[in-house]
């Protein structure tokens, strides 16, 4: 039998995949979420710290998430709930309609669930309350930023690595259906790569760094400014890894695919939504390699999400 792929998967598959893998933290009526929540180890880890910190999911649209998914951020931390939407029984109304008739891509695809995402917002939110954002080489308008840009690069950072457990077509097909943050085909191998050469802790640690400098609205780093971002954070005989290796450079550059048009949009509204009235890239204009020399601000922040990462693979 030839293993399924993208086109061939029906809508029968993924429905019966997805409740078979139902249990007490996941959500039955979210396409793809229990599915994940079994076979991805870094969604599963990141739903059980959700919850652990007191966080939960409702199908009441309490932030405005459908008609302005960007303005909702702020109530969902302080209400400690992330919105979702029931994109299951649609699915069920068209299969019991038309028992195994439809592959997934003759339907129109259904709207699309970010709790990956949100939750991983929800994370940051909670490191972030025991960093010390007084850096007095920033601005005070840049110390409001710096968190909001680091929570982000968190959220882009989660989506990026789970997109290594995405082996199969069923695996890609349902996070396709959850996440922001799709691999292609060579980004995935390079991904992969990495991971193999200086474990996933180190390219966990070396993506977020790039979404920093995305999410600070650099349109490219060049190659110098690569070579100092990575030794002012990594460990000598790790730097001198990456920094060897083309494969880590692709993985780091693939931030930088992020929509500009997004990235303003995205940053500016939440930097004019939390009243800082200054020149939006004076805002983001924040040196990282010094940042992550005279502080430990990025180190402590990433310190506190490894145990979600480790003893994942082999390194």
């Amino acid at each position: 039998m030839q293993p399924a792929t993208q086109s061939t998967l029906t809508v029968f598959e993924i429905l019966n995949l997805d409740q078979a893998a139902q249990n007490s933290q996941t959500l039955s009526k979210a396409i793809g979420d229990s599915f994940l929540f079994k076979n991805n180890p870094l969604y599963k880890n990141i739903r059980s710290e959700f919850l652990k910190f007191g966080y939960s999911f409702t199908t009441e649209d309490f932030c405005h998430y459908v008609a302005m998914p960007f303005l909702s951020l702020p109530e969902i931390l302080r209400h400690k709930k992330v919105p979702y939407f029931d994109n299951v029984t649609p699915l069920q109304l068209i299969e019991k309609a038309h028992p195994q008739k439809f592959k997934c891509e003759e339907i129109i695809k259904p709207k699309t669930n970010h709790l990956l995402h949100e939750s991983s917002h929800c994370l940051a939110e909670e490191y972030l309350k025991k960093i010390n954002f007084k850096i007095d080489f920033l601005s005070k308008e840049q110390n409001l930023t710096l968190p909001m840009i680091m929570a982000e690069s968190f959220a882009n950072t989660v989506e990026s690595v789970c997109n290594y457990w995405n082996m199969t077509a069923e695996q890609r097909l349902l996070f396709e259906m959850n996440s922001y943050v799709i691999h292609y085909k060579k980004i995935s191998q390079v991904l992969k790569e990495s991971i193999d050469l200086i474990g996933i802790k180190n390219t966990f640690a070396l993506i977020y760094i790039s979404y920093l400098c995305s999410n600070c609205l650099l349109n490219e780093v060049s190659q110098n400014q690569f070579i100092k971002l990575v030794q002012s954070f990594f460990e000598p005989n790790i730097s001198e890894i990456i920094l060897k290796n083309k494969g880590c450079l692709k993985i780091f550059n693939h931030a930088f695919e992020l929509s500009m048009d997004f990235r303003l949009q995205t940053t500016g509204f939440y930097c004019q939504m939390a009243g800082l009235k200054a020149d939006l890239f004076k805002l983001v204009d924040i040196d990282l390699v010094m940042l992550m020399t005279k502080t430990r601000t990025v180190q402590n922040f990433l310190s506190q999400s490894e145990h979600l990462i480790s003893n994942m693979v082999h390194k």
